[in-house]
């Protein structure tokens, strides 16, 4: 019984891989506070097709974290996008008509990992916002 579950867990697994692998990911990556918040929206309005999110759960903040102090393994995050972000998409591609559409994601804590984003989707175009610090620091303030 053991085999068959760990068979059907690697089945899964390499679905997932494939479905993500047909898809163009366009990641915005910034310093924060830069109204990434708005792209989600932008993007939701320009192309209705498109499978777009802001900061989706788990966001990889901790992921990176690990990766920066040499406790994550390349193999191992590709195997955590692939798990977190190919659940994410067969539940959306299930509820709306999206089947080969570009993945858009806009997360500041992707930076660490985008490497590894590479190798789980047919390509990576990566959008980085900048702010001026003073007005960075007036916005986190405020926040």
């Amino acid at each position: 019984m053991f085999f068959l579950e760990k068979l059907k867990t690697q089945f899964r697994y390499f679905a997932k891989k494939r479905e993500l692998l047909k898809r163009v990911a366009i990641l915005i990556v910034s310093s924060g506070r830069t109204g990434t918040k708005f792209f989600e929206y932008f993007f939701n309005q320009i192309d209705s097709k498109a499978i777009v999110f802001h900061e989706p759960k788990p966001d990889f903040f901790n992921l990176g974290v690990k990766k920066i102090r040499g406790g994550k393994s390349r193999k191992h995050i590709i195997k955590e996008i692939v798990l977190n972000r190919g659940k994410l998409l067969r539940k959306i591609t299930k509820s709306k008509n999206v089947k080969n559409s570009t993945y858009i994601e806009s997360n500041p804590f992707l930076y660490p990992i985008l490497n590894e984003f590479s190798s789980v989707f047919k390509s990576v175009k990566i959008i980085y916002i900048t702010r001026n610090p003073k007005t960075y620091l007036i916005s986190a303030y405020n926040k």
